[in-house]
């Protein structure tokens, strides 16, 4: 609850608790997963607490008691991404890895950074390789101090035939976290929370999507082809499925990737797959929950 408060400001209502509450599930998971990967193999292992609820909640869970993601779910499976960029708190940095056992042959690396009006504060591209079960930092950005308090940082690899390989979204505050000295082995207190409270101004976005549902033997494939035709930028978008327009839930839907960020004029295609369960695929719709 606090975090909550003094991260992203007072919630408003139920509905705007879980909204933020989600925020921060994303960004921690993310962050712990992007760091393991940073400090392998000085960093030897994470511990996740937890796997999943037997109970409604906002914190720790991976995924609820209904089979539900929540916000973590899809912020680790971001970072655990085979190839994955990233940005490093730390030191304003940009860093590429590949987890797999071939080398990656040549990619570019793109990286934007944009205040709270979408104003561009800076921009670049890098080429590189990667050996195999290697990362390497590509760049270091500067720190800015832009209107609004708070910043986004749009990174994007791609390979040489121009594919994305990896997207990653951040928003940033304008000033860090500050720590205290107190702490113990799983825990170190905040002095001052970032200040990230302007994000609840953002104005609606204008994420829009398209569905398609196939079926393949006793799953249905779930396609969703997101665009954003708004002025604004539309912030961890999660795709659901429901059992008609305002129906049930369909759980648990595996998606291949979920609660994306789109900057204006973008499009995400997002597949899933889902047991059929006797459903009428004439009735299924995709609802779209983004942030703002």
């Amino acid at each position: 609850d606090r975090a909550v408060e003094l991260r992203y400001g007072p919630a408003e209502d139920l509905r705007d608790y879980c909204r933020k509450a989600r925020l921060i599930q994303y960004e921690s998971w993310r962050a712990m997963y992007e760091a393991y990967a940073r400090f392998f193999p000085e960093g030897t292992g994470v511990i996740a607490w937890m796997l999943n609820n037997a109970w409604p909640n906002q914190v720790f869970h991976l995924y609820d008691w209904y089979l539900r993601p929540g916000g973590g779910f899809y912020g680790a499976q971001k970072a655990c991404e085979s190839i994955h960029i990233q940005y490093g708190y730390g030191e304003n940095s940009i860093w590429a890895f590949n987890q797999t056992r071939s080398p990656t042959g040549h990619l570019r690396a793109f990286a934007r950074v944009f205040d709270l009006k979408l104003r561009e504060l800076d921009s670049g591209s890098w080429e590189l390789e990667l050996a195999a079960r290697s990362g390497r930092e590509i760049a270091r950005l500067e720190k800015f101090d832009p209107a609004g308090g708070l910043s986004f940082v749009d990174l994007t690899l791609a390979s040489a035939e121009g594919l994305v390989v990896s997207r990653n979204f951040y928003w940033l505050p304008a000033t860090d976290d500050e720590f205290s000295s107190v702490h113990t082995f799983y825990h170190t207190a905040l002095r001052r929370h970032a200040d990230l409270s302007a994000l609840a101004a953002l104005p609606p976005s204008g994420v829009r999507a398209e569905a398609r549902f196939r079926e393949e033997g006793d799953r249905v494939l779930v396609e969703a082809e997101l665009a954003n035709g708004s002025e604004t930028v539309c912030l961890l978008a999660e795709a659901l499925v429901r059992d008609g327009p305002g129906g049930e839930l369909v759980l648990p839907v595996l998606w291949e990737e979920n609660m994306v960020s789109l900057l204006p004029g973008e499009r995400r295609s997002l597949r899933g797959k889902f047991h059929r369960g006797g459903r009428d695929l004439s009735r299924l719709v995709v609802e779209l929950s983004p942030f703002n």
